[in-house]
């Protein structure tokens, strides 16, 4: 629902995403407080942010994956792991420049995403999750005993640099992550709203109908695959690069289903709600993390934060499933119309 007195008068007016004067300066306002945060926020809160901006591009490819095109997939962490071991091993190895080594990560991880897809040609619902677990297990195993991957000993990953810039700063590590988030969320969106996102979203709802409608849906689900690991490979890529150290142990199967709370959390078939779900779970994690407690207790903290994210979820789950973006457009839709009742 639009403020009172803006009117839709033609489709592109009806399709915009920002479409007043007001949303143009949050927006910008929002863009410029998150370009400046290393100026004004602690060392330690950009440390955390700068990772999460890679959580949120993986978390749109799941999205495109799952929350419009209904395949559910468990293996997410292992397909980020391929872009990131791919893009080291570029970078270190053959000495690739890094931003060709990002979009070569994220086409590796594409291809091998498409490959574990197929199962998807046949499979749903609980099978195909059996299927993506299978994935994820098969890929780590192969990455902890290859020789060119270092095995269970890791591989290094250089910092980043772009022609004689080299990202060797927190700050500087986070414009870089900050960018591709930025370049990632406008091609996650355009990708929801396009021609491939209502086939998504058709195939999603009824595979067979959307047959009917002239979907091809063994190349959709192929594509959603191809589509949700190549972001996966991105963020992989940059996560390496930030961390600089990369090890199979680092990419965990309870990572893969925690990408899948985040949708839940945040809401699925929203770009957005991925940005309300990783950051609503990384402040959780930081909170607990940073608990003034004993050297004693400590041992309990990561337990006390799985519990913590499993509790959000069931409550999500039984109060609202729409997520917490569903929640934020009830919230612009009250405070839009008040003081009047919204039911």
């Amino acid at each position: 629902m639009d403020p009172a007195g803006i009117y839709r008068t033609s489709y592109e007016q009806d399709m915009a995403v920002v479409r007043t004067k007001t949303q143009w300066l949050i927006l910008f306002g929002a863009m410029v407080a998150a370009v400046l945060a290393p100026y004004y926020l602690p060392k330690s809160i950009i440390n955390v942010m700068t990772p999460a901006c890679c959580i949120i591009i993986a978390a749109l490819g799941l999205q495109i994956l799952t929350g419009y095109a209904g395949q559910i997939s468990v293996g997410q962490a292992a397909f980020f792991g391929v872009g990131a071991y791919a893009s080291a091993i570029l970078v270190n190895d053959y000495h690739v420049p890094f931003l060709l080594s990002v979009v070569l990560s994220g086409i590796t991880a594409a291809v091998i995403g498409s490959i574990f897809g197929i199962p998807s040609l046949r499979l749903k619902g609980f099978y195909l999750v059996m299927a993506t677990f299978a994935a994820h297990a098969i890929i780590i195993y192969a990455v902890s005993h290859m020789g060119f991957t270092g095995g269970m000993v890791g591989h290094k990953a250089a910092y980043p640099s772009i022609f004689s810039f080299k990202f060797d700063t927190v700050s500087e590590l986070y414009w870089l992550n900050l960018t591709f988030l930025f370049v990632f969320t406008c091609l996650a969106k355009n990708i929801a709203r396009g021609r491939w996102g209502r086939a998504f979203v058709a195939v999603r709802d009824n595979d067979l109908a959307a047959m009917v409608m002239g979907v091809n849906v063994w190349q959709t689900k192929i594509l959603a695959f191809a589509v949700g690991c190549f972001f996966a490979g991105v963020a992989g890529s940059l996560t390496a690069h930030f961390v600089g150290f990369i090890h199979p142990t680092q990419f965990h199967l309870m990572d893969g289903i925690w990408y899948l709370g985040y949708l839940i959390v945040g809401g699925l078939g929203s770009i957005t709600g991925c940005f309300f779900g990783v950051v609503f779970f990384t402040v959780i994690k930081e909170i607990l993390t940073h608990l003034p407690v004993s050297l004693e207790l400590s041992q309990y903290i990561q337990p006390t934060t799985d519990i913590a994210f499993g509790a959000v979820i069931i409550g999500i789950l039984i109060f609202d499933p729409k997520g917490l973006y569903h929640r934020w457009e009830v919230f612009k839709v009250y405070y839009r119309i008040w003081p009047l009742a919204y039911r």
